[in-house]
């Protein structure tokens, strides 16, 4: 929740236990310098991979509900580019 508020915001969060609250206040914003564009490429890579990995994982999921089958999860890296070995 801090993180979607603006200066002088003020937000709240849960506690050591169910009966605990914190409530905070933004004293300051600072925005982040830009990235350096091989440091925004290869952010841009590791977050496509990340997805990708993601989706793979849903669609074998989604065979092994619908079709009741088993999937060699090293044999679909490895025939899909996500491992190497």
């Amino acid at each position: 929740q801090a993180f979607t508020l603006n200066k002088g915001g003020i937000g709240h969060a849960s506690g050591e236990d169910a009966a605990k609250r914190v409530l905070f206040v933004v004293n300051d914003v600072i925005a982040p310098e830009p990235l350096k564009e091989d440091e925004a490429k290869r952010q841009e890579t590791q977050m496509s991979q990340a997805i990708l990995g993601d989706f793979l994982a849903q669609f074998v999921v989604g065979l092994q509900k619908q079709y009741g089958v088993q999937v060699n999860e090293g044999v679909f890296r490895r025939i899909t580019g996500r491992d190497q070995g």
